[in-house]
């Protein structure tokens, strides 16, 4: 799992289309089924790890998911989803989930059921605040935020105590306040590029980029 996550950040630093040419020649998923239609996946539910309905027009969460348990990752990259709806929180054993380039607006209720979840992408949405749900993610390793329009890093990051890497890229963030880092004995980077008012540097437990 270690090296699917650098690989996987790897993904995202150099631009990279994630889950798709950068895990092509990647053996940690190659004996795995790489489902992308919702309806095959049901057929095949007790073994169905991995889901990538990206790119299909989406404007919720389908209810098929919930009969989903052994997913371990899913993809929802390139919909119109705005709302993270109930069917999801059935998703005990889910550890990367996706949802870049949508209309979400918070993080909420039923993502914070996802207990087991390790990596976290919500990169493109409308998103103004790492809140309240966000804080009982506590396996959380990897978190993206990039472009939606998050203001500052506040207390409920300071939860995230398995937290890794957190990537806040052009966001608002226009005085950032580390205090809320300082107990994340785990992190090793936190990236804050195109946000005015941070500043590069290492802090001496992480390395914060600009």
């Amino acid at each position: 799992m270690r090296a699917y996550i650098t690989l996987l950040c790897l993904c995202i630093l150099t631009g990279k289309t994630l889950f798709s040419q950068c895990y092509k020649d990647n053996n940690i998923y190659s004996s795995v089924t790489k489902y992308k239609n919702i309806n095959t996946a049901y057929a095949n539910s007790s073994t169905a790890t991995y889901l990538d309905l990206s790119n299909q027009d989406l404007d919720r969460i389908p209810y098929l998911l919930s009969q989903l348990p052994n997913l371990k990752v899913l993809i929802l990259d390139n919909n119109n989803i705005s709302d993270i709806g109930y069917y999801i929180s059935s998703l005990s054993n889910l550890e990367v989930l996706s949802i870049r380039n949508n209309d979400i607006m918070q993080i909420g209720y039923y993502l914070s059921c996802l207990k087991n979840l390790k990596e976290l992408y919500l990169d493109g949405n409308a998103i103004s605040e790492i809140g309240y749900y966000t804080s009982s993610l506590t396996n959380l390793e990897v978190l993206s935020l990039n472009r939606n329009k998050i203001t500052r890093i506040g207390y409920y990051t300071s939860q995230l105590k398995n937290l890794r890497e957190l990537y806040l890229d052009c966001n608002q963030i226009d005085n950032p306040t580390y205090f809320y880092l300082s107990d994340l004995e785990n992190l090793q980077l936190v990236s804050l590029k195109n946000n005015e008012g941070a500043s590069s540097h290492n802090t001496g437990k992480y390395t914060i980029i600009k």
